[in-house]
C-alpha cells in the first residue's frame, strides 16, 4: 500500500508539473497564430483543352465592403468564337455557401441545379437571360462544395483537432482551421443554345479546371 501512494503521489506530482508548464508557456509566450492569410498566387494565364486564353486581369478588391475577399481575378477564354469567362475569388468564410457569396459579388440571384461529380465534387448550375454559369468553392483539402452543410462537414472533416491540442496549448496554432473558399465562377452566352447545352460546355470546362487549381490553394 506504501508503494502504491508513493507512485500515486509522484504521478499527481508530475502530472500537476506539467500543468503548470504548460500554462506557464501559454502565459509567457506570444501568440504565433494571430497572422494573416497565407496569400494565394494568382498565375496571369491558365490553360484549358481546347479553349484559347484571351486574357487576364486582378479584379480590385473594395476592402472597405468586403473585408472578406482577400484576392480576385478575372479569366478570359473563347472557342470558335465563343466566350468563357471565369471569376476567380479567394474568400476568409465561416459558412462557405456559394449562392449566398455568388448573391454578394454578383447579379446573379438563383441557381436551377446542383450536380455531384466523381473526382471533383458538388457545383451549382444556373441561366438567366443572356447567360449560363456555374459555381462552386475549391476546398484546401478534399473536394469542391456548393453549400453551407457540406462545406461544414469538409472542415471537420480537415481540421484534425487533436493533432493541434499541444501546439494550441503552447499557441502556436490555433485548435481549428481558419476556413477559406476559392470561390470559382464560369459563364458563357446562351446564345441561341439551350441551358443545358450550355451547360455541358461549362462542366467540361469546370471539370478541368478544377484539377488545376485544386493544388494551388494554400494550406492552413
Amino acid at each position: 500500500m506504501r508503494i502504491w501512494k508513493k507512485l500515486r503521489l509522484s504521478l499527481l506530482i508530475l502530472t500537476s508539473g506539467s500543468i503548470f508548464f504548460v500554462l506557464g508557456l501559454v502565459i509567457l509566450l506570444p501568440k504565433q497564430y494571430n497572422r494573416t492569410a497565407t496569400p494565394i498566387i494568382f498565375p496571369e494565364a491558365v490553360s484549358i483543352p481546347n479553349w484559347q486564353f484571351k486574357s487576364s486581369s486582378s479584379l480590385p478588391l473594395l476592402a472597405e465592403n468586403y473585408p472578406e475577399l482577400i484576392a480576385q481575378r478575372n479569366y478570359q477564354y473563347a472557342l470558335n468564337s465563343s466566350p468563357l469567362d471565369i471569376e476567380m475569388r479567394y474568400v476568409k468564410t465561416s459558412m462557405g455557401d456559394v449562392k449566398t457569396l455568388i448573391r454578394k459579388y454578383t447579379e446573379i440571384s438563383s441557381f436551377d441545379a446542383m450536380r455531384q461529380q466523381e473526382g471533383v465534387g458538388y457545383y451549382g448550375l444556373g441561366f438567366d437571360q443572356k447567360r449560363a454559369y456555374l459555381s462552386a468553392c475549391i476546398n484546401p483539402e478534399g473536394k469542391s462544395t456548393f453549400d453551407g452543410k457540406q462545406f461544414k462537414q469538409h472542415q471537420q472533416k480537415s481540421d484534425r483537432r487533436w493533432q493541434r491540442l499541444l501546439p494550441w496549448l503552447l499557441g502556436q496554432e490555433k485548435l481549428t482551421n481558419d476556413r477559406y473558399c476559392l470561390l470559382a465562377h464560369l459563364s458563357i452566352p446562351l446564345n441561341a443554345s439551350s441551358p443545358e447545352a450550355a451547360y455541358k460546355v461549362l462542366e467540361k470546362a469546370w471539370f478541368t479546371w478544377y484539377q488545376d487549381w485544386r493544388y494551388r490553394l494554400p494550406k492552413h
